[in-house]
């Protein structure tokens, strides 16, 4: 319950418990079950289930539980694009038979992410009621290698996705750099405030439940020199800590 937890605080993501997470023939049963595979995928990697991952996003009703899923889901599936390049053409083709309301929005900011020229025309050729007008404009706009914290908070929630698809230390390390200005500096913009404060949640919330991450952000505070950014690791380490101690053994 504190992993579920945690996603409630940060991300909104999950108010589901109590499903045992095993594979059901097409894709998942239940909300807790896609998310334990998700922040299971980078130690576990499953390319052959991302179809399948893809065709759950309706049936466990994840961008109805938050608008927030759209740029994780977005940035986890992009980051596997770049992994498994030999696949996307067929992974392309299998997302946009199984298209919905729910998943149309993940597959636009997919391939905005990876950078897709096709991604301007795919929204236009979907049924209207795929055109979700809650989320449409909420999407980052830009490829992985254009975003910046500038974006606001859907940044940070894009290299999160991403740094679930393969535990890799850069989207850690990009979520860390929009620290900067953590003691309060009026010069930021608006995206940028909420992307800082974005990062701080996300850090100070998941350094328990990844080792990983953790790693990252104490070699990150060993070797900055922005001493915003340090304040603002040396608190959410400190907050992480509090919350070890509270977390049941697995």
């Amino acid at each position: 319950m504190r992993r579920l937890t945690a996603f409630l605080f940060c991300l909104v993501l999950s108010a589901f418990s109590g499903f045992s997470a095993h594979a059901v023939e097409g894709g998942f049963r239940s909300p807790d079950e896609f998310m334990l595979w998700l922040e299971n995928y980078a130690g576990h990697p499953e390319p052959e289930r991302i179809s399948a991952a893809f065709g759950s996003i309706q049936r466990t009703a994840l961008v109805r539980v938050s608008p927030d899923f759209v740029p994780v889901l977005g940035g986890f599936f992009a980051a596997t694009f770049r992994q498994h390049p030999e696949r996307v053409e067929d992974w392309v083709a299998a997302m946009e038979r199984d298209l919905n309301a729910d998943s149309a929005p993940v597959f636009l900011q997919t391939l905005l992410l990876a950078g897709s020229p096709e991604a301007g025309k795919v929204v236009a050729r979907q049924p209207e009621p795929f055109q979700n007008p809650r989320v449409l404009p909420l999407l980052v706009s830009k490829s992985f290698a254009e975003l910046t914290p500038e974006e606001g908070e859907n940044a940070i929630l894009v290299w999160w996705g991403a740094f679930l698809a393969n535990g890799d230390a850069p989207p850690i390390q990009r979520i860390i750099a929009a620290l900067h200005g953590f003691s309060g500096d009026a010069r930021l913009s608006a995206g940028r405030s909420a992307a800082l404060r974005k990062a701080f949640q996300l850090l100070e919330n998941f350094a328990p439940k990844f080792p990983r991450v953790r790693v990252i952000c104490e070699n990150a505070l060993r070797a900055t020199n922005d001493p915003q950014i340090a304040e603002a690791l040396q608190k959410a380490l400190k907050i992480a800590d509090r919350n070890s101690a509270t977390m049941p053994a697995p």
